[in-house]
């Protein structure tokens, strides 16, 4: 039986590279937190994916080609108002945004971004537990 994963994560940056750090370290969780990783690194494949996906986790950087990483995440709270949202970029300076949950300025510190992914997962894990929690209560 193949289970629909718990947490879906969007990874959404131009620079490959880093896209493949963030998916690799992701990997890592996969399975004991039953995640799916999905990647996209121009605008237009990222709306579809967030439309598609409805994420639950976004991770994304300011710059996208074809588009604003903050239209990106709008369209992503549209679609799923509980996803978690980080922004990681090398053009972050003590920015602030309601619609925003986290802010990694690059380069980061590997501990950082450990740290973070593991609060964004809890977060993500608890907003899916109070939903679930609402649809029993509803039935």
């Amino acid at each position: 039986m193949n289970e629909e994963p718990l947490v879906k994560v969007l990874i959404i940056d131009d620079d490959e590279d880093i896209v493949m750090v963030i998916r690799d370290f992701f990997e890592g969780f996969e399975q004991s937190h039953n995640l799916s990783v999905c990647t996209s690194s121009v605008a237009l494949d990222a709306q579809k994916k967030i439309k598609d996906l409805k994420p639950d986790i976004l991770i994304t950087d300011i710059l996208i080609p074809g588009a604003d990483g903050y239209q990106l995440v709008e369209f992503a709270k549209q679609s799923n108002e509980n996803c978690c949202v980080a922004i990681i970029s090398g053009k972050i300076n003590n920015e602030t945004n309601p619609i925003v949950n986290y802010y990694l300025k690059k380069p980061f510190e590997f501990e950082k971004f450990e740290s973070l992914v593991s609060e964004m997962i809890t977060y993500a894990l608890t907003c899916q537990n109070k939903i679930l929690s609402q649809n029993i209560g509803n039935n």
